[in-house]
């Protein structure tokens, strides 16, 4: 039941390739339900809505999430050109893409930046251009996803 209605949440994914993921996975578990089963939802349906937040259309940047994504599976570094809000402008950064993290409506890439020296945030969509490098890396043994956002509210 928390499936079938969770699938009003993949609308924040639509254009990506999560999105088609996920809707693929959420076909296949509606047709193996019985039909009085689906009957019963349908009917649950027109009394329970699932809201989600506001969330940006990520179809313009389809391919960017998908080569970040590449990148992290394959585990090889990125060069990029990303736009920075605090100072207004573009730099150029190589990352280690660790981890896609989807929060509040944007989706963001959390990896080891090789200009700061540390694991930086990025805006997915604020990356302007982007290349995948050959050269591979190895996520930190010390990162722990969950103790690195433990003392945020949010994205900063």
């Amino acid at each position: 039941m928390a499936l079938y209605f969770s699938t009003d949440m993949l609308k924040a994914f639509k254009g990506t390739a999560f999105h088609d993921s996920l809707d693929s996975l959420s076909q296949k578990i509606k047709a193996t339900l019985p039909p009085e089963s689906m009957k019963y939802l349908k009917t649950v349906q027109q009394t329970l809505q699932v809201g989600i937040k506001p969330y940006k259309d990520y179809a313009r940047f389809k391919e960017i999430i998908n080569r970040v994504n590449e990148a992290a599976l394959q585990k090889k570094s990125i060069e990029m050109v990303y736009y920075t809000m605090s100072r207004k402008k573009e730099g150029r950064r190589k990352v280690d893409p660790y981890r896609i993290w989807f929060f509040n409506g944007t989706f963001y890439l959390i990896g080891y930046c090789h200009l700061r020296n540390e694991v930086r945030v990025f805006a997915l969509d604020r990356i302007k251009m982007l290349h995948q490098t050959k050269e591979p890396f190895e996520v930190a043994e010390d990162f722990d996803f969950e103790q690195f956002m433990r003392p945020s509210f949010g994205v900063y």
